[in-house]
């Protein structure tokens, strides 16, 4: 592939994977994470097969940013391709974690389906929220160890493309607010969401830019064109 069809594919799967994003928290999860007494099981059970597949298949995607920089950047930046691939990999498998433990509280929903909230006692209220809060740690985790990745992607693009520096730089930021924002949870805190909002600005500008211009390589053509060297 040539360095302009690299890009559009990454450009792409960003923007998918920001959009998929959106639909698989925001609208298909609330499915599940609904009250005990409107919860339905057989619902619940697909919903949760269809978020699962779909969030590895959005979290593989960073799998794929991590390839394509490191047969394009590695020889000029191992360190941040080593390390650009390493928190891929540990991403998908926290989210498999994320969505296997997920699958705890559905069926833990599950064995309450019917019975009502005023059926719960003290201590089954207690198991429901310590379910529901080890998710939620696993899922801020995954989002923190997801935004180093791509940060280290970011980095990559910023000292080895022409790309304008004011939008790699604004997403090198925009990803360390992210951790910071996210990060907060590991301290009993809440997610400081105002400042989240320069990583929305980013994950729509920059994948629009690779898509349109592409990577700018220093030694490729104005329209990058040139098939990419192999290794």
């Amino acid at each position: 592939m040539t360095n302009n069809q690299l890009a559009k594919l990454i450009g792409s799967l960003l923007l998918v994977q920001l959009f998929g994003g959106i639909f698989l928290n925001f609208f298909l999860l609330q499915e599940i994470e609904t009250d005990i007494a409107l919860f339905n099981s057989t619902t619940a059970s697909l919903v949760l097969g269809f978020a699962t597949i779909m969030a590895l298949i959005l979290s593989s995607f960073n799998l794929v940013t991590s390839a394509v920089s490191t047969h394009l950047f590695y020889r000029q930046y191992p360190i941040h391709n080593i390390l650009l691939v390493g928190f891929s990999v540990i991403a998908v498998g926290l989210t498999a974690t994320e969505y296997a433990q997920l699958g705890q509280f559905v069926s833990l929903l599950s064995h309450f389906e019917g019975q009502g909230i005023e059926s719960l006692n003290e201590s089954m209220e207690l198991v429901k929220y310590t379910v529901a809060s080890s998710r939620n740690e696993i899922h801020y985790m995954t989002i923190i160890i997801s935004s180093i990745s791509i940060l280290m992607f970011y980095c990559v693009l910023f000292r080895a493309t022409r790309m304008p520096k004011w939008i790699t730089g604004f997403a090198i930021c925009a990803c360390l607010l992210q951790v910071i924002a996210v990060g907060n949870t590991l301290f009993q805190g809440s997610v400081i969401n105002i400042i989240q909002l320069p990583l929305a600005i980013t994950q729509l500008v920059l994948p629009i830019y690779l898509i349109v211009f592409g990577f700018k390589l220093p030694n490729s053509s104005p329209t990058n064109s040139t098939p990419v060297e192999q290794a």
